[in-house]
């Protein structure tokens, strides 16, 4: 299945059925339709966090990408999927083949439980939060040659 396509299709590819979907703004039919497939394949040359695979994730299906920018940060074999290098087709196809190898064994709720502790909206809250805490205090709090210049500026001026 291709996600995001112009118009709602159905064609084969090497004899294999693929299936076009629009666009899917409903988070439940969008939840069902990950639930359906077996896999997600991100074979994306360029990314930073694609959402689609953490949107997989947490409907418990597994992912193959490229080794490539944050794509490592999401997909930690063998629990999220598999991992290849980078722009290697037959390295895809062998990992995509893996993967349905696994989802024989029942890993979707396995899955989906450590990608809410991993990326989950309080997880994700506090580490934003901390981000900025840690940029106010190296803004705002007196670091102590901040400090002695001030101290000896006003010193200076009187």
């Amino acid at each position: 299945a291709t996600f995001g396509c112009d118009k709602i299709g159905e064609h084969e590819v090497a004899g294999i059925p693929a299936y076009e979907f629009v666009f899917v703004a409903n988070k439940r039919k969008l939840a069902m339709l990950y639930a359906a497939v077996d896999l997600l394949v991100v074979p994306s040359r360029m990314d930073v966090v694609p959402n689609t695979l953490l949107e997989a994730q947490l409907c418990g299906v597994p992912g193959v990408a490229f080794d490539i920018g944050g794509i490592r940060d999401i997909i930690a074999a063998p629990i999220h999927g598999v991992l290849v290098p980078p722009f290697s087709v037959k390295e895809l196809a062998s990992g995509i083949l893996e993967v349905l190898d696994w989802r024989a064994v029942d890993r979707p709720a396995t899955l989906r439980d450590d990608a809410v502790r991993r990326f989950g909206h309080k997880i994700v809250v506090s580490q934003h939060l901390e981000v900025y805490q840690s940029l106010l205090r190296g803004r705002f709090e007196p670091r102590a040659d901040r400090t002695h210049q001030r101290a000896n500026s006003m010193t200076d001026a009187a």
